[in-house]
């Protein structure tokens, strides 16, 4: 008898622990966010909201200004997509294009301008008033290679302790550093003065 009884109450713990983890289950189906489709960060067709907007043809002509259905109209007669490029206008900018083609022009300029960026970041060389001939020549070709890639570089005579009192030496010393570059460069920033030393930034002409 103890033992049925133990078994069936082990029966029960477990059926209501199943009980337990299917609602858990049910409740996160019913509460669950649903999947929300967003909308494309440039609005276009269906996803434009302004009431009324000033078009622009596909051959750059100029529409006027009318509702989105009515554009929209347009643009699916010429099998194009309506496309707000200036959405901060009163009324909005739309253009009748291939959204496919803007999009790909788009990324493609963005990925122009990050291979400029990264092809023009500034590139350190330091240097000291004590600074050695054979380390001033191995300073000098890394200065003009960086120059060579398109990089801007960045110019430094660093001083430190009693050298900060021949700040004119330190001067003079950059300036004929400069100088000595073979590759034809420009100043883009003079030297100046900061706490550790004097710097300045040349890149290629």
């Amino acid at each position: 008898m103890i033992l049925t009884f133990f078994v069936l109450s082990y029966l029960v713990f477990i059926s209501y622990f199943v009980i337990i983890i299917i609602n858990t289950k049910t409740i996160r189906r019913i509460y669950r966010r649903p999947f929300v489709k967003k909308a494309p960060t440039t609005r276009i067709n269906e996803h434009i909201w302004a009431k009324e907007i000033r078009v622009i043809a596909d051959d750059g002509s100029q529409l006027g200004i009318m509702a989105v259905p009515e554009a929209l109209s347009i643009a699916k007669t010429k099998l194009l997509d309506l496309v707000e490029i200036s959405p901060k206008a009163v009324p909005p900018v739309c253009k009748i294009m291939d959204f496919g083609k803007f999009q790909y022009q788009k990324s493609r300029e963005e990925r122009q301008h990050k291979a400029k960026q990264k092809k023009s970041e500034i590139k350190g060389i330091r240097l000291s008033v004590r600074t050695d001939e054979h380390d001033l020549d191995f300073k000098k070709n890394q200065t003009e290679k960086f120059l060579t890639k398109g990089n801007k570089v960045k110019i430094e005579i660093v001083l430190k302790g009693r050298e900060k009192a021949h700040g004119d030496l330190a001067r003079k010393n950059l300036i004929e550093f400069v100088k000595s570059i073979s590759v034809p460069n420009k100043t883009e920033q003079e030297i100046k003065r900061f706490p550790g030393g004097f710097n300045v930034i040349i890149t290629s002409q």
